[in-house]
C-alpha cells in the first residue's frame, strides 16, 4: 500500500515518531521530511538531516494512542496533602 499526503505515519529507528506524510517530523535525532514520501510503499527507508534512518510503515492503533501526550488530570484531596 502506497503512502498519500494525509496518512499517519509511524517511523521506526532508534526511537518510534509518530507523524503525518506531508509534514515533517522532528526529534533529537533530525528532522524528517515526509512530504517525499506520498507514493512510495511501506518500508521505504527514510534520512534524517543528520543522516540517521528510519523505516517508515503504517502505524497501528496500539502505535498512535502509545505516542499521544497526557493530558492535565483532576487532582484529589486526598493527592493534594
Amino acid at each position: 500500500m502506497a503512502f498519500k499526503k494525509g496518512d499517519r505515519i509511524l517511523l521506526i529507528g532508534a526511537h518510534k515518531l509518530v507523524g503525518i506524510v506531508g509534514e515533517d517530523i522532528g526529534s533529537h535525532l533530525g528532522v524528517v521530511d515526509t512530504k517525499k514520501l506520498p507514493g512510495k510503499k511501506e518500508g521505504t527507508v527514510v534520512k534524517t538531516h543528520l543522516g540517521k534512518r528510519f523505516m517508515a510503515i503504517t502505524p497501528t492503533v496500539i502505535d498512535i494512542v502509545t505516542s499521544m501526550r497526557r493530558g492535565p488530570h483532576e487532582i484529589l484531596p486526598k493527592d493534594a496533602s
